[in-house]
């Protein structure tokens, strides 16, 4: 199973994510932070972490593992720099969402005639928001009321 996440917060994020640790503050001015926040004006370590994703690890610098493949694959020419117009000039939208919003996690193979969203399950989690094809269903075991399904095709939730 390949999955595909984006995570927002990465949208014009310049920020070195293998040798932070290793920058001294002057150095890290040149990037940017999430959403493609200048870290120019920063004059402390402090400022700049308050301006760096929240899942940077303000000890190691870095984020976590789990997460790595899913800022690449956002970083990636393809996605944002091709599209930047759209992502910009929704930002602020994005922003105002639940961090757990911000990460979109597309798994299965995403057939081209099928790129629309709903003609899948969608499902927001804890982790973020999941994007499944129809043939599945996600466990609903575990279920809260913030992760109840939404049956893409149908445009309603899964209830009971």
């Amino acid at each position: 199973m390949s999955s595909h996440s984006v995570v927002a917060s990465e949208f014009g994020s310049t920020y070195p994510l293998n040798n932070l640790h290793k920058l001294t503050l002057k150095e890290v001015k040149r990037y940017k932070g999430s959403w493609g926040q200048s870290l120019s004006d920063c004059k402390s370590w402090n400022e700049v972490f308050d301006l760096l994703p929240h899942y940077i690890d303000r000890h190691s610098k870095k984020p976590s593992n789990w997460l790595l493949k899913s800022i690449l694959h956002t970083r990636k020419p393809l996605l944002y720099q091709q599209h930047n117009d759209f992502f910009d000039s929704r930002k602020n939208q994005f922003k105002s969402f639940p961090q757990s919003w911000q990460k979109l996690d597309w798994q299965d193979h995403r057939d081209s005639e099928k790129i629309d969203i709903w003609q899948h399950i969608i499902q927001f989690r804890a982790s973020g928001i999941r994007i499944i094809k129809p043939k599945k269903m996600p466990s609903l075991i575990a279920m809260t009321p913030t992760q109840i399904p939404i049956i893409g095709p149908k445009k309603t939730l899964l209830k009971n």
